[in-house]
């Protein structure tokens, strides 16, 4: 197992309430029930994660955005398993949780116990522990200096939207003409291509241009650029070119998609299924 020290999380204090109105910690009053609140702040954070994630440093970049204005918890390690399989723990993120406040009792010092660190695996699929018994979530001794690591930059190349798709896509189908043309003339790939040779570069670093999805079915053209979030579907049909328009929950994985079909799919699939 390989130990890398990731990310850094510094996820800061709530302690403001809402309209104004401080919302004040609970105190405890032993330090195993101050282990344990430390203990339920982590698991609820972990449970929180409800999104597959590929990695484990894509797990902490998801701590980090999600929760840097909720929580007061310092990511202070990571570990990787490289010889993970798909479906068993890739990682290990090791949680500080600071020092918890215990009443002294009868007007006696207030005592201060912590901090408490935690360390939960994560898979694919979420951190690895039984959501019902809340477990997975283990105390383990914090280092003797612990500092947040540095959160490595995401580095995926990730396919979007060109800014010009569907100008693109209308380009390229109005050449084909207003007549009827027969399907047998009409190449799918060449259509792709040409698309393609059209689209700009999005913007940022490791991002690329979504290719063009295009299917020839009965004499028409269906073109579909990007997915179920941003999705540019325009059909050439009888010898003209329309932008079409589907319900977003119709693009979404399960239901038609973000696909070629779509674009010259029959209106009436079309409708909004609420």
């Amino acid at each position: 197992m390989r130990v890398r020290a990731v990310s850094a999380l510094l996820v800061f204090a709530a302690l403001a309430g809402l309209a104004g109105c401080a919302t004040v910690t609970p105190t405890v009053t032993s330090e195993g029930a101050a282990e344990d609140r430390a203990r339920r702040t982590v698991l609820d954070l972990v449970q929180s994660l409800t999104t597959t994630r590929p990695n484990i440093d894509d797990f902490a970049r998801a701590i980090n955005e999600q929760f840097s204005e909720r929580l007061a918890i310092t990511i202070v390690a990571v570990e990787e398993y490289p010889d993970a399989v798909h479906g068993d723990p890739f990682g290990r993120l090791t949680f500080l949780v600071p020092d918890q406040p215990i009443e002294g009792g009868f007007g006696g010092t207030a005592e201060v116990h912590g901090p408490f660190c935690f360390a939960v695996e994560f898979s694919y699929f979420g951190y690895e522990g039984d959501r019902q018994l809340g477990d997975g979530v283990d105390a383990v001794d914090c280092p003797p200096n612990p500092v947040p690591a540095v959160i490595p930059e995401d580095t995926t190349v990730r396919a979007v939207l060109a800014p010009n798709a569907a100008d693109a896509a209308r380009q390229v189908l109005a050449a084909l003409g207003t007549g009827p043309v027969s399907s047998e003339a009409l190449d799918a790939q060449q259509i792709s291509a040409a698309i393609a040779a059209l689209l700009v570069d999005p913007e940022g670093d490791y991002t690329t241009a979504a290719q063009p999805d295009v299917v020839v079915r009965d004499s028409a053209v269906g073109v579909a650029m990007g997915d179920g979030d941003d999705c540019v579907l325009v059909s050439w049909v009888a010898g003209t070119v329309a932008d079409v328009y589907a319900p977003a929950v119709l693009l979404q994985s399960g239901e038609l998609g973000c696909q070629a079909g779509t674009a010259i799919a029959d209106p009436d699939s079309l409708r909004s299924p609420h």
